[in-house]
């Protein structure tokens, strides 16, 4: 199965950004889950909705909305794809990102 098969709409990673808020720093893993799949409620059933996920989260990295922790010990590996334990939301005023500038909020 490729990538874009699996991949979850592009809408929905700034959807789920919003659904997040901007309250937090660090967000859980259920807190994501249940963030995701109120904005993309189709996956709740799906086989594909941990890829769909790991693929939400990378493109909010990407879009620099997310800082994904890279290390073994931060991430959940119960399934495949391994999956960030917290999310670090890059658009909180208090948070510094891996290269120690400031995220624009």
């Amino acid at each position: 199965m490729t990538a874009a098969a699996t991949a979850a709409p592009p809408s929905f990673a700034r959807a789920l950004a919003a659904e997040l808020g901007t309250r937090r720093r660090r967000v859980r893993l259920d807190d994501v889950w249940r963030a995701f799949l109120t904005v993309a409620p189709e996956y709740a059933t799906s086989p594909d909705r941990r890829q769909a996920l790991a693929a939400c989260l990378e493109e909010l990295e990407t879009l620099g909305l997310a800082e994904l922790p890279r290390s073994a010990g931060a991430l959940d590996r119960s399934e495949r794809p391994a999956l960030p334990r917290r999310v670090f939301d890059s658009r909180t005023e208090a948070h510094v990102g891996r290269s120690g500038v400031r995220a624009p909020v």
